[in-house]
This record gives C-alpha cells, structure tokens and sequence, in this order.
C-alpha cells in the first residue's frame, strides 16, 4: 500500500504544464545544464509543481514549494508553476523599453509596487497579455524568452549547487507571505540582521556613522554578540546552513559562468551575458519590492506610495526593526545581493569595467557601437541594484543593533529619537543617472 508521500510523488511526476512557451524555455534550460561540464553528470530530475492543482496530501508533503527548492535524498529539483510565471512576468514588464531609464516602473516606488499587485494577483494572466504584445515580433520575442531561460537559470542553478556540494537544501529564497507572522524575537531578529549586515560590509554596502555596529569589542557590538551566545547551537546551525546557501550560489554562478564561456563565439557570449543581466535584474529587483509591500501591509502600514512613508512607519516603532528581520531569509543571502553577486561576476568575465580603469571599458572581443550599448544597459543595472541595496543595508545595520538601543532606552528611561531614512527607486535613478553621466 503507498504511503501518502509516496502518492505524493507520483501526483508531482504526473504533472505536466500546458504551456508551450514554459516547456520549451524550461527545456532550453534543461540543455544549458545538460552541456555543463560542471553539472552533467548529476543524476536528477526537474519537475514541476502547480498548487492549484495538488491534492491535499501533495501540498502538505515535502515537496511543496512555493518557489523553487532541491530535494537531495530524492535527486528532485522541484519549481513552482505560478514562481515561474511570475519570474517571466518580471523580465517581460522590465523589457517594454529599450534604456533603463525608459522603464516606467522605475519612475516611483507606487509605480513598482502597483506591478507587482498585478503580477501577484495573477500571473500567468500577466504573462499571458505581455507575450500578446510581443507575439508580432519574433526576434524580440526570442530574445526575452532567452533571458527568461537564463533567469530560470540563475534559480536552478543554486538547487543544483546543493548537489555537488553534497548539502541538503532548502527553498531558494524566504519570501515574505501575506499569512506569514512576522519575526518577533529579539535575540533570533538581531543575530539574523547582524550576519546580514556583516555580509553587506564584506562586499563595500556599509553604513557611514554606524561602523559600531560590527566592531569587535564595542559595545553596540557586543549587545548583538552576547546574543549569538545565547541562542548556542540555533546560531551555530543557521550560521552553517547560511554558508551552505552561499556555496550553492558560488557554484550557480560556475555554472552560469561556463555556459558563457562555451558560447560559440565572443558576440554570442556577450549577447548571453546581456540579457542574463536584464533578467536577474529584473527578477530581484520584483521580488525584492513584492515582499517590501507585504511587509508594509503586514505592519498596518497599507500601500506604500513612497519610501517616505516606511520612514515614517519605521521612525514611529523601533521594534518594527525586529519585525523587519523577515524581509531576509533565515538561512539565505539577500535577494539583491545575490543578484548583484552573480551579476557583478558575469560582467567581470565578459568586460574590463573592474579591471581598475585600465583602457575605455569594452566587452572581450568587440568594441563596435551595439556593444558598447549592451555594456552600458548591463552596468546601469548593476549599479542600480547596488544602489538599492540602501534600505536593506540601513535595516540590518539598526536592527542589529537594536538590542543595544532597547537598552540604552531602559537605563535613561526614555526612547531616544532617531529616524532613519530610506530613498525612492525616483532617487536611485537619480544617483544612477550622476553615475553613469
């Protein structure tokens, strides 16, 4: 007689997705790791899950997903249906304009988060009514459906790097979810946002004034530390799953990185490595703004029109620094410094913008106008996540030390005053626009 996850199984393995579009990239993506030196010779199977349709023994089985996640014991890569129409919901908005500063999404933090309610609400709609508008154009249909394939990538990748590290894995990413409670313990809040914040100071995103933070033997410092004592063996295991997430991104990221370097040609690797940009790009900076909104809306703040106004929901409750620890995964990096990672290590291996100004900046193999274009879109993004990082950075910074501040209240017996604040994606395109200009 099978057991109810065993049935389980065979229900998931059933399950085929009646989209034509979805199987040919998922196929496209199937080949790229087929052709992979590094991941060939992995035994697995990549299947698809769709909730909607699942019996109830599947969705409360281990291998539901909301997202994308490895089942090492098994062999299984398991991706949601609906996370991947919102994936390819996300690189199709971002592709309606050609430059950057075109996109009309990123003209205010209303306009953002406005899309990803639509997308949210339905994907697969969504999907659906931007490939109508690219239907009578096949070269530009062909192209987007390659970043989505190289997208997909970025995610699949990472599960397959849980492999060849030998490491049981988890969900790719912790998304905040409406259902969700929100984190509320002082001790668990400060210790996850202050690796966070050590994570942000390793790769230059720091804090001007807030160095205390994550100096050995001050005192801020030492509030966060004598917390990592306290939670004992929960800190040493979050910290160990942490480090396992970051290696299967380093190996998602080889992997990703001989795919460009098995391209038939320099212009077919560069043409890869643009639109492998666009895509990450697109798919952090939506999923990153997705769970800012249900974060707000979980708080009682409602619609966030502006970064404004978390500064002020922020500014009226510091314990909403420790409810804001479940912006950020227990046991994974931050979603657009992953992107910005494997983004930052693409660009390296296919340009000399971080070859410390030696020569005009150019892609390997060609300088002609088309290509320096490719090379400008795909810099503007980096930089643009880079400058994003800026509120996830400032949360993890103070709610790090937020055990100190909570102190400090309770000997002088009144709450200090402090506002902390948090710029619009209108001001990072601002900053992006001095940089680049």
């Amino acid at each position: 007689m099978p057991t109810g996850e065993e049935k389980a199984l065979v229900e998931l393995r059933s399950y085929q997705p009646n989209d034509d579009v979805l199987q040919e990239v998922l196929r496209a993506v199937w080949e790229i790791v087929e052709q992979s030196e590094i991941a060939s010779e992995l035994d697995f199977e990549l299947l698809v899950l769709n909730l909607t349709q699942a019996s109830p023994a599947l969705e409360k089985s281990h291998y539901a997903t909301s997202n994308c996640m490895a089942v090492l014991s098994e062999h299984l890569v398991i991706v949601n249906e609906r996370f991947l129409f919102e994936t390819e919901a996300a690189v199709r908005a971002f592709e309606t304009t050609g430059p950057l500063e075109a996109c009309p999404y990123l003209r205010s933090d209303e306009e953002l988060l406005a899309l990803t309610d639509r997308v949210n609400a339905d994907p697969r709609g969504f999907v659906t009514r931007m490939r109508r508008a690219t239907s009578r154009f096949p070269e530009k249909e062909e192209a987007i459906r390659h970043s989505v394939a190289l997208t997909y990538l970025f995610y699949i990748g990472h599960e397959l790097g849980h492999f060849l590290s030998g490491k049981d894995a988890r969900n790719f990413t912790q998304f905040v979810t409406a259902d969700s409670p929100l984190e509320h313990r002082l001790a668990n809040a400060v210790v996850k946002l202050r690796r966070h914040a050590e994570e942000f100071e390793e790769f230059g995103f720091n804090l001007p004034g807030f160095e205390r933070v994550l100096t050995p033997g001050d005192e801020i410092e030492q509030s966060s530390a004598a917390l990592q004592q306290q939670l004992g063996r929960l800190y040493l295991n979050h910290s160990q799953f942490f480090q396992d997430e970051v290696e299967a991104d380093d190996i998602g990221t080889q992997i990703m990185l001989e795919h460009l370097s098995a391209a038939v040609d320099d212009d077919a690797a560069n043409t890869c490595m643009y639109r492998f940009v666009r895509g990450v790009f697109a798919a952090a900076l939506y999923s990153w703004y997705r769970d800012l909104g249900t974060f707000c809306r979980a708080l009682g703040i409602g619609w966030l029109s502006d970064a404004q106004d978390l500064t002020l929901a922020m500014t009226r409750d510091r314990e909403r620094y420790i409810l804001a620890a479940s912006l950020f995964g227990n046991m994974h990096r931050f979603t657009l410094l992953r992107a910005e990672r494997l983004v930052e290590a693409v660009l390296k291996a296919r340009s000399n913008v971080f070859d410390g100004g030696q020569g005009p900046s150019s892609l390997q193999g060609s300088s002609g106008p088309d290509d320096l274009e490719k090379l400008r879109e795909a810099l503007a993004r980096y930089y643009l996540l880079c400058i994003m990082m800026d509120t996830a950075v400032k949360i993890a910074y103070l709610g790090a030390a937020t055990a100190w501040v909570q102190e400090v209240d309770r000997i002088r017996k009144t709450p200090q005053l402090f506002m902390m604040g948090f710029e619009s994606v209108a001001k990072a395109m601002q900053c992006l626009q001095e940089l680049i200009h």
